[in-house]
């Protein structure tokens, strides 16, 4: 053997290396993407969310006080509007620990 043998032989395995190492680091990209994405699909949910209480606040409160009604209208626009949010949370919030207590009585 040779100097230029041993110099091919180390070539190869850079290369070899190389390779391997490319393809670890396209894998680890592409599964970080993906977990990138999954977390970007999973905010659009609240986020659509936050948009329909807005209109709902739009519709409900600033739209009667732009026509001009009373301030009487006004009022009980925003406080149905915060009862509705409340009383939604509020709800939600009760579902949550009924069903926990399913889940533990099985």
């Amino acid at each position: 053997m040779n100097i230029q043998d041993l110099r091919d032989i180390l070539i190869s395995i850079y290369l070899v290396l190389g390779i391997v190492f490319s393809i670890l680091l396209i894998l680890g990209v592409f599964l970080i993407l993906k977990a990138i994405l999954g977390l970007i699909k999973a905010a659009k949910r609240p986020l659509d969310n936050l948009g329909d209480a807005s209109n709902s606040l739009i519709g409900g409160v600033l739209d009667p006080a732009k026509e001009g009604l009373s301030l009487g209208t006004v009022l009980s626009g925003t406080i149905s509007f915060g009862a509705g949010l409340l009383g939604s949370a509020i709800k939600r919030s009760f579902k949550r620990k009924t069903s926990k207590r399913k889940k533990k009585r099985r």
